[in-house]
């Protein structure tokens, strides 16, 4: 079997794992996220976020509206996303932001789950239980995938954090968290 796997340089996993096996399962995240979080945009924060982001690149769109105008909560997620404002429409940037946010998503936990439980789908199962207990369990009904939003992208960098400091590797923890932080305050 080591013969047909990746051996890892402490890049990302002391147990081996094809790369078919991450593909697939990365994959599968990915449509666990779109099941789950799939409908038609706009949906949750979307309207607020796309508003910003077009808002913030062209400022004659919707000029004089007291939201749009105010100061930025989330400026490092608008002025990297926002551009794509310019030339797609909201309902494609919103969609072009889920998939972007759904995969990085996917590739993080795939990376953490392998690195704590290495058994081929229980990235997935764990993915699936994950964003659907987030959603329906939690009391202020917190979620992962909903919109496009900062949050989905400040997650991306909490669990590259985690998947660092089950390595042991301090000075990337705080550097993933730092970029959390800055995309999302409270994640």
């Amino acid at each position: 079997m080591i013969s047909d796997t990746t051996t890892s340089t402490g890049n990302d996993s002391d147990r081996p794992q094809r790369w078919g096996t991450r593909l697939s399962e990365l994959l599968l995240i990915v449509l666990v996220f779109f099941a789950i979080a799939g409908s038609p945009p706009p949906n949750l924060n979307e309207p607020y976020y796309l508003g910003r982001l077009k808002h913030f690149w062209e400022p004659s769109w919707c000029a004089g509206d007291l939201f749009l105008e105010s100061p930025d909560a989330h400026g490092v997620v608008v002025w990297a996303f926002g551009w794509v404002t310019k030339w797609l429409s909201l309902t494609a940037t919103a969609w072009v932001g889920r998939i972007l946010a759904w995969t990085l998503l996917a590739w993080a936990w795939q990376r953490l789950s392998w690195r704590i439980v290495s058994v081929p789908l229980a990235s997935v199962l764990a993915a699936a239980l994950w964003v659907t207990l987030t959603e329906t369990a939690h009391l202020a009904g917190e979620w992962v995938v909903g919109g496009v939003e900062a949050k989905c992208l400040a997650y991306v960098f909490v669990l590259v954090a985690l998947h660092a400091l089950v390595d042991r590797k301090w000075n990337r923890v705080w550097l993933a968290l730092g970029a959390a932080s800055a995309l999302h305050v409270l994640v």
